[in-house]
């Protein structure tokens, strides 16, 4: 009799094992996940057994908004009511000038100057709005996009410049665009953000040890 109950019982240790890890824990982003989250999510799948899937959601909460992912890594502030966050790191800004421009061959550019200059603006999932500067001494719109791709080829045609954080530097390049350092900007924030209820048994655990790791974490 033991002998026949023994699988039933492991069987039933496997299925609460499944129910207590939740299923497969989805991550999504905008774009450029940082380099360190596939080390961390390898990690994290040895010590739990909870496999984690990184996935790009062109939506304004990487689709957290959408019930697509349960973690979003998230870069606007700010952040939207009903959501727990870490803040892994701050990144300063670079601009992105059209390569076919004279500011091109500047070797910095100054947060103040771009105030002169049409503005890139990607709706969805930017970093830089108008706002940002002050009243009275604002960009205006050159053109409105929903991606970051979007964004690089409107700059790279000339219909303006934008900024980004320094990491598009070493991720998106374009034979067009040129990427300039830049003073006196704001940082650009990047949170890791699951919903407040009903998130994935293990988005709060991930969280914490991205929070734990984010020296490593940073691109």
């Amino acid at each position: 009799m033991q002998e026949a109950v023994a699988p039933l019982l492991r069987r039933l240790d496997s299925v609460l094992q499944e129910l207590q890890n939740g299923e497969k824990l989805r991550i999504g982003f905008n774009w450029g996940l940082p380099e360190g989250f596939s080390r961390l999510a390898t990690r994290f799948t040895e010590e739990t057994g909870v496999e984690v899937a990184f996935v790009r959601c062109d939506t304004p909460h990487a689709g957290l908004d959408t019930g697509q992912t349960h973690l979003g890594l998230l870069r606007s502030t700010p952040l939207p009511k009903g959501l727990r966050s870490v803040l892994l790191y701050e990144e300063p800004r670079i601009a992105a000038v059209p390569a076919s421009w004279q500011l091109a061959e500047r070797t910095a550019l100054d947060w103040a100057e771009l105030a002169d200059l049409p503005l890139i603006i990607n709706t969805v999932s930017g970093t830089t709005f108008p706002d940002m500067w002050p009243a009275g001494r604002r960009p205006v719109v050159g053109a409105e996009c929903r991606n970051f791709d979007e964004w690089l080829e409107q700059v790279a045609v000339g219909l303006g410049v934008g900024t980004a954080p320094v990491s598009a530097a070493r991720r998106y390049t374009h034979p067009s665009v040129r990427l300039v350092p830049l003073t006196g900007a704001p940082t650009v924030p990047a949170y890791l953000a699951h919903p407040s209820h009903g998130a994935h048994p293990q988005a709060a655990r991930f969280a914490d040890q991205a929070w734990r790791a984010a020296d490593e974490l940073q691109m």
